[in-house]
């Protein structure tokens, strides 16, 4: 029942109303009611469950002194933690297997009449993992118990084929992550990269990474093809595919990263699946409380305010919470729970632009001699206005101008040679972010065969601009609040026969961009009082835009700031629920495993397009130019001349609904007890997307026909008439892969996988998003000419809505639309260099098809052409195709090496050199990489666009480290030193963190002169580009290659890169050169006090960037550009020090 339409709406009215109320200056509280119908309706959905494995398992044979093989003993697993006791036998063959254990430390004891009993450990067990603990018994005569240590701790993964990395709760608590996003350890493992790692970090990482720069790459694939996982449970938002839900680190037990070859149970990912397991309860009270302070005060400042000679910009960012845990009913029921909250203040003074009083009184005689104005006379032509003296037309201008304490006058003197406009005003802004979070988990062994767990979380993020310099700008505020729920139940049929069931349930939500008006003077009246004709949704008025200014003047930039609102507001509700159900049964030498998973995606969303739910008037100069003079956009302002207006229309909010379901079996096959062959199938099924009430629309290519939902003809041409394209049937998904344990220490690995993933590709791609249910509608006016006084657009006559402006933009789906098809190929070797430590050496080769791409299908076929749907959206108009028709390729070599924790010293360190090939980026493209379009440069030839991916980085080395210094009581050194002494040389621990890789890709740009309306134009490459004397003003060098062609199709001889022919596409390749490195290390140092035997009070400093190293940013890539091969900014932040406290018991 839950899962119908009627028991679960799109959302009620007031969540989509575009007139959001103003929201107040800390988090807006959810009712108990709205908790308690999450609760009730998360119990209704129980009976049917999910797997993904959240816990692991501890295998072994078990033999006599003589290697005999020993049946029928009993093994008895016990968590040190909790004193649960999971019990089996041994079988013919002596092997045991116990599986869906907690992650901990165990001892194992072994019991079998005429031997003696032995007891091996303590064992640490983390997610997914597989322990391999051989025993051997030796006889005796008495009921004595030998207690041992493992010879070799199980650190080896003998029995999968899979490659994973694991962080522990020590070093996610421990290492600096500068805002404390878990993710972010997903940039510490091989094959991951990051193109902009500071989008991970600091204030971007309160609000849970809402913008794509939050993304890793992992082996070769999109950042938008991760899948994260909350104890078993996804929590992504699954319309733009980031991570909806942070959690904070001292409430992660684990975090496991599958990055290839995971067995058939894993699925709905291409790239890293990441697995997160918050902590449990044990039967001790444990906990602790924490609080971080960073400002200003201690940080660099950044390389750009250096270079201009700009003070740091102030802020404060304060981080409290606090964890606890304990036994409600000891040895059978525990809880854990935390709370963070985070609190990010930034303010200061800002400069704007504002027009000067002489213009507001219609004295422009400041733009001269530079800039004369004119205006059409009838039978005369283009006259000049007398010393540019210009009338006020405008009724917004005169309204706005009659009141200087709303639009305030200049305050201070502008920037020379501006005409006294450029930075003419400061003023104060304040901007605040908030989040605050917790979660609370229960364990519970309910007798020796059933254990169930269940989570809620919650989180209530958002952000809101207090102050502004111009407060008619109406800034704006967001939240970003989450609920997730969590149900696993493992139940022993008997020692060979176990299942496991879950069930989740996530909820993510968008607010974003909601304009205020903090003046309290216009509300919903705006646009009435400036005389715009226009109907509003939000407060504030129409956005009034000057940069429109005319890009050939000198003196384009010398314009006020834009003012009023467009209402880029939207808002998305994105709910996941996840079920199903498998079964495990061990027979023999083998361990079968089956189930069915059913994910279920409800996404609510109310976006007015590109244009805003307010529209906007773009002031450009043509109405006050001639032919030799550019105008100046103030004064068509004032004149009640804009060249250009637009608005977004939309019939309400939509709700796209989509079913994900698999089954699949997997068998790993021990053929010997040092070879395990691991054989699975997958088959996945993914609805086409749907509306509700069938309010999405799409475009047959083939005829230039537009299709609604459920319109009658419309399965005829897409095979599914809600969802306007057809189904795919042929999902199967082959896992293979061994392990061969060559001796004790050494064991290699190997496999071939297939994974398929429907990546989310935005909203704004998506079929809801086409009239006649969703609009963006433009209009340019006639400029004037000699003999014409041209029409333009004035605030009186309104902004272009409805049948008034037929629609110029489509969104198209290919009617045979699949999900990415990815084929992983494995082979390395892993060795154990002692108890703790170990080494991996891997290949990974991946190739993949039928990745979702963006097409400009209204690209014309020749210069002067018609274009192909000219009829439906103009000849300038734009029909962006979502097909299925790019590939990748990639090949790594992958090495890691990990010590475990042990005497106070754990570390990672990973290196992987790597090649990435693709032939497009996909519609979020590649964050902070002068790059490929997401677009073909030839909408027709996709295998022109082939080259390095935007995150291709060929060696990449990254690092993390704790280490307990081993000085104190209770260490090696000092153990029995008294406790003064102690409270000094005691207690110190280091942390750090690193990244280091080569330069990310840069693509060479040419000017657009194909006349085809296409997205993106390449340069022509001639020969090599040889770099001799690089420099940050100039790149690529001083070689004579380095300097550009500019004339159309001329090869001089010597350039590598010139200007394509008239109408022609430009030769060379994506992401051909190279822009500089990235290096950063972060620093962590701690000094713990001894309150009590049980109590302990740290002060920890964090050092972000801790040698504030200046990774430069990308060369300007375009040869038409002065600044061409210059680097003007930096991809790093700069040092940044934060401070803390954290006392536990």
């Amino acid at each position: 029942m839950i899962l119908s339409e009627t028991l679960n709406p799109i959302l009620d009215s007031k969540a989509f109303d575009p007139i959001y109320r103003r929201f107040p200056n800390s988090m807006r509280h959810y009712s108990f009611r709205s908790v308690l119908t999450g609760a009730v309706a998360f119990v209704v959905t129980a009976a049917t469950l999910f797997a993904q494995t959240i816990t692991g398992s501890i295998s072994g044979n078990v033999t006599d002194q003589s290697g005999a093989v020993i049946a029928n003993a009993t093994v008895t697993i016990t968590n040190l933690a909790t004193g649960v006791t999971t019990r089996s036998v041994t079988n013919g063959a002596g092997d045991y297997n116990v599986r869906f254990l907690q992650i901990g430390q165990y001892t194992i004891t072994l019991h079998q009449d005429g031997f003696a009993d032995q007891k091996v450990g303590p064992i640490t067990l983390e997610v997914d993992q597989i322990a391999k603990v051989n025993v051997h018994l030796g006889l005796s005569n008495s009921t004595e118990q030998v207690n041992v240590s493992a010879d070799l701790q199980p650190i080896l993964d003998t029995d999968n084929s899979r490659v994973a990395t694991t962080f522990t709760a020590s070093t996610i608590e421990n290492i600096p992550l500068n805002g404390r996003n878990f993710s972010a350890v997903t940039q510490f493992l091989p094959g991951s990269i990051n193109t902009q790692p500071q989008q991970m970090s600091g204030v971007n990482a309160i609000e849970r990474d809402t913008n794509q720069g939050g993304q890793v790459s992992v082996n070769g694939n999109r950042g938008q093809a991760n899948n994260y996982r909350l104890d078993g449970i996804e929590i992504n938002e699954t319309i733009n595919n980031t991570i909806g839900y942070n959690p904070a680190p001292e409430a992660i037990g684990n975090l496991t990263v599958i990055t290839s070859n995971a067995d058939a149970e894993f699925g709905n990912v291409n790239g890293g699946d990441i697995d997160a397991v918050l902590k449990s309860g044990t039967n001790h009270l444990h906990g602790g409380a924490f609080g971080y302070l960073q400002n200003d005060t201690l940080d660099a400042n950044t390389w750009s305010n250096n270079l201009a000679g700009v003070p740091k910009q102030p802020y404060t960012q304060t981080i409290f919470g606090g964890t606890l845990g304990g036994p409600i009913k000891r040895d059978k029921l525990f809880f854990f729970a935390d709370y963070e909250g985070i609190r990010y203040h930034q303010g200061g003074t800002q400069a704007a632009s504002v027009i000067p009083a002489a213009m507001r009184n219609g004295d422009f005689s400041a733009l001269l001699p530079d800039i004369q104005l004119y205006h059409f006379v009838p039978g005369v032509g283009q006259v000049a206005y007398a010393n540019n003296q210009v009338p006020i037309l405008s009724p917004a201008a005169k309204f706005l101008f009659a009141h200087p304490e709303l639009y305030p006058l200049p305050n201070q003197n502008a920037v020379a040679g501006t005409f006294g406009v450029l930075d003419n005003y400061q003023g104060s802004y304040r901007n605040i972010v908030y989040n605050n979070q917790g979660d609370l988990k229960i364990d519970y062994t309910v007798g020796p065969h059933d254990t169930i767990m269940g989570r809620y979380s919650q989180s209530d993020a958002g952000d809101q601009q207090t102050q502004a310099p111009l407060l008619i700008t109406f800034p704006t505020a967001s939240q970003y609040p989450f609920k997730g729920l969590a149900f696993n139940w493992v139940h022993t049929f008997s020692p060979s026969i176990v299942n496991e069931a879950r069930a989740g349930y996530s909820r993510v939500r968008w607010i974003q961009g909601l304009p205020e008006d903090l003046t309290g003077a216009f509300g919903l009246n705006g646009n009435s009082l400036l005389g715009i004709n226009a109907a509003q949704p939000y407060p504030g008025f129409a956005d009034l835009a000057f940069n429109a200014q005319t890009s050939g003047s000198s003196n384009a930039a010398n314009v006020p700031t834009t003012i009023g609102t467009s209402g880029l507001a939207s808002n998305l509700l994105d709910n996941t629920f996840t079920y199903g159900d498998n079964l495990t049964i061990e027979r023999g030498k083998h361990t079968f495993k089956m189930g069915v998973e059913i994910l279920r995606y409800q996404q609510n969303d109310f976006y007015p397009g590109n244009n805003g739910a307010m529209g906007s008037f773009g002031y450009s100069g043509n109405f006050t130019s001639n032919a030799t003079n550019p105008g100046y956009s103030v004064a068509d302002f004032v004149t009640d001349q804009a060249l250009v207006a637009g608005v977004g229309q939309v019939t309400g909010r939509t709700g796209q609904r989509q079913f994900r379901d698999a089954g699949f079996f997997q068998d790993d096959w021990k053929l010997t007890p040092t070879l395990t062959v691991n054989l699975g199938l997958r088959y996945e099924y993914d609805q086409p997307i749907y509306e509700v009430n069938n309010k999405q629309a799409n475009v047959d290519l083939d005829t230039g026909a537009v299709y609604t939902a459920g319109e009658q003809g419309a399965g005829k041409v897409f095979g599914d008439s809600r969802a306007l394209y057809s189904p795919t049937y042929t999902n199967f998904m082959p896992r293979l892969g061994f392990a061969w344990q060559m001796n004790p220490r050494i064991v290699f690995r190997g496999g071939y996988g297939i994974t398929n993933y429907l990546e989310g590709t935005g909203a704004a791609l998506r079929l809801n998003y086409n009239p006649p249910f969703h609009g963006s509608f433009s209009e340019t006016a006639q400029t004037p000419t000699t003999n014409s006084p041209g029409t333009p657009i004035t605030v009186e006559s309104g902004l272009p809505v409805g049948e008034s402006a037929p629609p110029t933009s489509y969104n198209a789906w290919d009617k045979n639309l699949k999900p990415a098809f990815i084929q992983e190929f494995t082979f390395g070797n892993e060795i154990q260099l002692d108890n703790q430590t170990s080494i991996a050496m891997t290949y990974l080769g991946q190739i993949g098809d039928h990745l979702v791409d963006p097409r400009a299908a209204n690209q014309l076929a020749a210069p002067g052409a018609i274009a192909p749907y000219a009829t439906l959206v103009g000849q300038q108009g734009s029909i962006v195709e979502t097909q299925s028709e790019s590939v990748m390729s990639y090949n790594a070599l992958q090495i890691q090496a990990r010590h475990r924790q042990s005497n106070g010293l754990e570390y990672q360190v990973n290196y992987t050199w790597s090649h990435s090939l693709t032939n497009n980026a996909g519609f979020f493209g590649v964050s902070d990489v002068n790059g490929a379009s997401p677009y073909w440069q030839d909408a027709n030839n996709g295998r022109a666009d082939y080259g390095n991916a935007g995150f291709d980085v060929r060696q990449n080395l990254s690092a993390t480290g704790v280490y307990q210094l081993p000085f104190g009581r209770g260490r090696r050194f000092g153990s029995s030193m008294n406790r003064w002494v102690d409270e000094g040389l005691g207690g110190w621990k280091l942390a750090g963190d690193a990244i280091v890789f080569s330069g990310l890709p840069v693509t060479i740009n040419g000017p657009n002169n194909t006349n085809v309306f296409n997205r993106a134009e390449r340069a022509n490459q001639y020969r090599t580009l040889r770099i001799s004397n690089r420099s940050l003003s100039n790149w690529f060098g001083t070689d004579p290659s380095a300097t550009p062609c500019l004339g159309l199709g001329i090869d001089n001889g010597q350039c590598a890169y010139g200007a394509a022919g008239p109408g022609q596409f430009g030769t060379a390749a994506n992401n051909t050169e190279r822009a500089p490195g990235y290096e950063q290390v972060d620093l962590a140092a701690s000094k713990s006090f001894a309150i009590s035997e049980s109590q302990h009070l740290e002060f920890r400093t964090d050092f972000f960037n801790a040698f504030n190293i200046a990774s430069y940013d990308n060369p300007d890539n375009s040869i038409q550009d002065k600044s061409f091969g210059k680097i003007t900014n930096v991809r790093s932040l700069p040092r940044q020090i934060q401070m803390s406290l954290h006392y536990s018991f």
